[in-house]
């Protein structure tokens, strides 16, 4: 579809949702951004879209909703803690405001919303998963694949400092579930949380994508504990 092409929304609702639109509010999201941690800046959210939008694809559900709620879905972010002591709900309701200033619909804000807090929806945190919607699913694996591999490696260190977590403490035991908190160092948040995502995504386009990301780390978190602990 063309960036220029209208999508329209259900009829009864106002205003017909755009690429024109998405454009304004990437534009906003990208101004709020600014003052978000590396980790959790716009270059994530533009990763995240991309990767909602190619999933939204493969398991042929909406793109159009999927884009801008993988754009506002770490609005928690800037409250100020890094968004370590709120949910995916506040940070809907956050996105909420920012849809609507952006002229999207009450329809599409309450659909796009559902989606930014199920983000936060994890197992390992004692939680069901049952996606309020198939994009809901989509946008909360896109945004669990850019926390492994490669790139989830570098986010972790790079929020790891921002929150001044040491990079490991061996001598400290690892905790038997995930929780938003500061963790015992960077390598207790992989044992803690981002070695489970693999198990944590739903859709069978983002396991498959998983499978490698998950290898990736794996085979890093190998590497970085034998280098750590070699003998003299």
């Amino acid at each position: 579809m063309d960036d220029d092409q209208a999508v329209c929304e259900p009829a009864g609702t106002s205003v017909p949702v755009t690429r024109n639109r998405l454009a304004l509010l990437r534009a906003k999201v990208r101004a709020d951004f600014v003052v978000a941690d590396r980790a959790h800046d716009f270059d994530h959210l533009e990763r995240v879209e991309r990767l909602a939008a190619r999933l939204a694809d493969i398991e042929g559900c909406d793109v159009d909703l999927a884009r801008p709620a993988a754009l506002v879905h770490d609005y928690h972010r800037l409250d100020g803690n890094h968004g370590l002591g709120t949910a995916g709900d506040d940070g809907a309701q956050r996105a909420s405001r920012v849809l609507e200033t952006c002229g999207y619909s009450d329809e599409m804000i309450s659909a796009i919303c559902a989606c930014v807090a199920y983000t936060d929806r994890y197992q390992i945190s004692g939680d069901a998963l049952i996606p309020p919607s198939p994009e809901a699913a989509v946008v909360r694996d896109a945004d669990n694949l850019d926390a492994m591999g490669a790139v989830g490696v570098a986010r972790a260190f790079a929020f790891g400092a921002v929150i001044d977590e040491p990079m490991w403490r061996p001598e400290e035991p690892h905790r038997d579930c995930y929780d938003r908190g500061v963790a015992p160092s960077v390598i207790h948040h992989f044992y803690e949380k981002l070695l489970h995502l693999r198990d944590e995504l739903t859709t069978s386009a983002g396991r498959n994508l998983g499978q490698a990301r998950h290898a990736e780390m794996e085979r890093f978190v190998a590497s970085f504990e034998a280098e750590w602990l070699a003998k003299r």
